[in-house]
């Protein structure tokens, strides 16, 4: 099925640089408005291309994930980190973490999670000079609860559920890109991890995303210090953010 999907994407991207390639060769002059018009072209291919990968990624989400495992959520939360590196750099961004325990859980499943709700508080910090992004937990005998606090643009509230579904954006396109599944995607695979995810922002007062998952009796390491992968500065005001009580 993804080959399927991504298939005539590749080929229509393909084809439009060999003609690209073609036209800019000696003794083919290319006039401007073609030359706009294939630039147009080959950038919408790509962005179908990239559309078409989010939705083969949504729909398999759905999906059963590999069998669970000791995961240790500070290791997993460190890689993330460092993978949005492109994305903070050049920006004064503190990503700082509560000391996560080790789970029972499916490492892609978890990742993914992980990845999509910081990755999503990177971008919708951007205008902040200098924003401040932490995951909190709390458990208790049934659950963990995480949390994704960021200081950035916020959303009206009354829109909270709006967010989750497939397509829907709260912001504009035009100051924030995106196509409007990372959270739907989020949503997905937590709920087939039989877990929850809600949102609580203001505004221009930034925003927190929480999910809660069911805890596994076979858990182990509560408490685990902070990866060595942070550097000091990201250490900065990692403390504990306020927390309603879990449901």
């Amino acid at each position: 099925m993804t080959h399927d999907l991504t298939r005539p994407m590749r080929q229509v991207e393909g084809f439009a640089g060999l003609l690209g390639s073609s036209m800019h060769s000696p003794g083919h002059a290319l006039d401007e408005a073609s030359a706009r018009h294939l630039k147009h072209q080959l950038m919408a291919a790509s962005e179908m291309g990239a559309l078409t990968a989010s939705l083969t990624e949504f729909f398999q989400s759905s999906l059963p994930g590999g069998s669970p495992q000791p995961l240790d959520l500070n290791h997993l939360l460190n890689r993330v980190f460092q993978e949005l590196e492109p994305q903070t750099r050049g920006r004064q961004v503190a990503l700082t973490h509560d000391p996560l325990p080790t789970v029972q859980g499916d490492r892609q499943s978890l990742h993914m999670v992980f990845s999509q709700l910081l990755a999503n508080a990177v971008k919708f910090t951007a205008p902040c000079p200098e924003a401040r992004i932490h995951v909190g937990v709390h458990s208790t005998a049934e659950h963990h609860l995480y949390s994704v606090q960021d200081n950035g643009v916020g959303f009206d509230p009354q829109q909270s559920e709006r967010m989750f579904g497939a397509f829907n954006r709260l912001h504009s396109g035009q100051l924030f890109t995106g196509r409007g599944l990372g959270l739907a995607l989020v949503r997905r695979v937590v709920q087939r991890l039989h877990g929850q995810v809600w949102a609580e922002g203001v505004s221009g007062q930034g925003a927190t995303f929480w999910v809660q998952l069911p805890r596994q009796e076979a858990e182990a390491g509560e408490t685990v210090q902070i990866g060595a992968g942070q550097t000091e500065a990201e250490q900065v005001g990692a403390g504990p953010s306020e927390r309603p009580d879990p449901a």
